[in-house]
C-alpha cells in the first residue's frame, strides 16, 4: 500500500457533511393533513400508555419519535410530527386557499361586469361622454352645413334676404373684380 492511494480511498468513501444512512428512497410528500393525523396517533399511543400506567412503553414510543425526528433533521428534511406546528400550517394553508378564492371571485366579477369597479366605471363614463361629444360635434357641423351658416361665407343679415347661400367666389389670390389681372 502506498500512503497516496490510500488518502484517495479515503477521501472517496467519506463525504463531509452528509451522513449516510443506507440506501434511503426518496418518499413521496405527504400532505399536511395526514402527517397531523400520524402525529395524533402516536400522541394518543403515548398518552393511552402513560394512563394504563405502562410508563416503559410510554418512553419506549418518545425515544422511537425522537430518533425519528433526528434522523429527518440529519437527513436535511424537516420533521413534521409537532402536532402544533401542524395545526397551525394547515390553517395557514386553508386561509391563503380562501383569499384566493375570494380574489379569483373579484377578477371573474370584474371581467363580466366592468361596471362593478368604481374607476372602471369612471373610464368607461368619460369614454362614452367623449364620443357622445364627438358625435354631437359631427351632427351639428352638418346641420350647419346643410342650412350654409357658419364661416362659409355670404353672411348678408341686412334683413332684405338677398343672401346667396352656398355661392363661393371663384376668383384666385391677386384678382380683382374685373376679372383681368392687373400687372404690376
Amino acid at each position: 500500500f502506498s500512503p497516496c492511494s490510500m488518502e484517495g480511498e479515503i477521501a472517496s468513501s467519506f463525504s463531509f457533511g452528509n451522513i449516510s444512512f443506507g440506501e434511503v428512497e426518496p418518499k413521496a410528500r405527504a400532505r399536511k393533513e395526514h402527517l397531523l393525523q400520524r402525529a395524533l396517533k402516536v400522541q394518543k399511543k403515548m398518552k393511552a400508555a402513560r394512563d394504563t400506567g405502562d410508563i416503559g412503553k410510554a418512553q419506549k414510543l418518545s425515544d422511537k419519535q425522537q430518533w425519528h425526528a433526528a434522523f429527518e433533521k440529519a437527513q436535511g428534511l424537516k420533521p413534521k410530527s409537532d402536532v402544533k406546528q401542524l395545526k397551525k400550517e394547515i390553517k395557514r394553508k386553508q386561509r391563503k386557499k380562501e383569499k384566493s378564492g375570494q380574489q379569483w371571485a373579484e377578477r371573474l366579477k370584474e371581467r363580466l361586469d366592468p361596471f362593478a369597479v368604481p374607476a372602471k366605471k369612471l373610464k368607461f363614463q368619460e369614454a362614452a361622454a367623449k364620443k357622445k361629444a364627438k358625435k354631437d360635434a359631427r351632427r351639428s357641423a352638418k346641420e350647419e352645413k346643410k342650412k350654409g351658416g357658419g364661416d362659409g361665407g355670404g353672411d348678408d343679415d341686412d334683413g332684405d334676404g338677398d343672401r346667396q347661400v352656398g355661392h363661393k367666389s371663384k376668383r384666385g389670390k391677386g384678382q380683382s373684380s374685373g376679372g383681368k389681372r392687373q400687372k404690376t
